[in-house]
């Protein structure tokens, strides 16, 4: 984890370690004024811990003993973490078989931010903890930013000019993975599933960087997990809860990207829904946060969005609005709260309206409504009064409302934020944690 270039968390007690020859003596020091003595162990390794300076640029750290390893051009700032597959690997560099990100070239010649670093990890799978990380801190520039992560790099970009401070991103990325691949081993049996790595990307990436301070992860994954929609819930809230141990942080931040509107096929056809309502379940546990970005898809059979500047940006409010307190930020979307007959009409209630649910047409579109026969129809839909009246003249006595309760749909609701509604189906049972 600590080379030159890199980016250490500021204002804080940030744990150093290496490896060295059993018994002996270190001095590791900071030119902010840092000072910490340790001694190797009996297995070859040393740990001890340094007080950060407040953010700042042009630092090192050295570490004398035996030898002596210098660290230059260090900064002292913010880092984050993102974690995923494809979506989140997708490189502002063309990719075979990918569209180019959008606007990719013109971002590639204007990516010169020496405040932000990036640390690309190698894909590395293990049976167990690995030790050490491999990848290495680079300054990002036109020539390094390329093989990024494009959502990483427009995050990190974004919030290091917003906070006005160094920003240092680590991607953790592998496309084409499941969640389990993500998950620590301890994780698996409370995670119900059904398929278990014997090696995994957490153990090879994850693991050797969780004694290192960082503000928060953003996560684009799931994609993988689809064609297992009653295992999907319950797999990505032991996932959740067991990365954020992992770093015994507390709730750490963890920000995520609900699952895009696409056409899926095969094993995966169907289970695009009741994999998004269990990505939403997972707000419960606090400190986490997910947007939709249904509105950013650009082609429903296309499951790689190029607009991952719009995804950015929306992972980017979460963590201004949550994270660092922005005044006014906003990065949650609509929720389903209730529903309520008036008439041969029901009322859907909404939290996270922000100032008034809107919409880009007086219609709205995806909602569906059904009677005691449970059959689903379309409905109409308008914004009224501060909520959402939906209706079919078919359907005298109204049950149940569900919006966006497909694989791909196209809606058009939003809350005063410019945030697309979450979908949702108002029929749903309780998640197996709350039975």
């Amino acid at each position: 984890m600590f080379q030159s270039n890199m980016v250490i968390p500021d204002k804080a007690v940030m744990p150093i370690w290496g490896t060295g020859t059993p018994g002996e003596s270190l001095v590791i020091m900071g030119s902010w004024g840092a000072v910490a003595g340790a001694t190797v162990d009996e297995s070859g390794k040393w740990r001890t811990t340094v007080l950060t300076p407040n953010c700042t640029t042009g630092l090192s750290i050295e570490v004398v003993g035996t030898n002596r390893i210098a660290l230059s051009n260090v900064a002292a700032g913010a880092v984050w973490v993102c974690i995923g597959q494809s979506n989140m690997e997708h490189t502002l560099a063309a990719t075979p078989g990918l569209r180019s990100i959008l606007n990719a070239e013109q971002e590639i010649a204007n990516a010169n931010y020496p405040n932000l670093r990036l640390l690309r990890l190698a894909r590395t799978k293990a049976a167990e903890p690995a030790a050490s990380i491999a990848g290495t801190w680079e300054v990002c520039t036109s020539q390094t930013v390329p093989s990024f992560s494009g959502v990483g790099y427009f995050f990190g970009r974004d919030l290091s000019i917003e906070l006005a401070k160094p920003v240092g991103m680590i991607a953790a990325v592998k496309g084409g993975t499941t969640i389990e691949e993500w998950m620590p081993n301890s994780a698996f049996a409370e995670s119900g599933s059904s398929v278990l790595p014997t090696t995994t990307y957490y153990n090879g990436m994850i693991a050797p960087m969780t004694d290192f301070p960082v503000d928060g992860v953003i996560i684009w994954t799931g994609e993988g997990n689809v064609s297992r929609p009653n295992e999907f819930g319950r797999i990505w809230r032991t996932w959740l809860t067991t990365l954020r141990l992992s770093w015994n942080q507390g709730a750490m931040p963890a920000y995520f990207v609900q699952l895009p509107t696409y056409n899926y096929s095969g094993a995966r056809k169907g289970g695009a829904p009741v994999s998004r309502e269990g990505q939403e379940n997972s707000l419960t546990l606090g400190n986490t946060g997910m947007v939709v970005v249904s509105d950013l898809v650009d082609d429903l059979n296309d499951i790689h969005p190029v607009n991952k500047q719009g995804v950015a940006n929306r992972l980017l409010r979460y963590a201004l609005g949550a994270t660092y307190k922005r005044s006014g930020v906003v990065g949650a979307s609509p929720l389903y709260m209730s529903h309520a007959r008036e008439g041969n009409k029901l009322r859907v209630y909404y939290k996270h309206d922000n100032g008034g649910l809107t919409s880009t047409a007086t219609a709205l579109t995806a909602f569906e409504i059904a009677g005691d026969d449970g059959v689903w129809r379309p409905a109409q839909a308008i914004i009224e009064r501060g909520a959402v009246t939906v209706w079919n003249d078919l359907v005298q006595k109204p049950v149940h409302v569900r919006y966006g309760w497909a694989d791909a749909y196209v809606g058009n609701l939003f809350n005063g934020a410019g945030n697309p509604a979450a979908p949702f189906r108002s029929d749903k049972p309780l998640p197996i944690w709350d039975r």
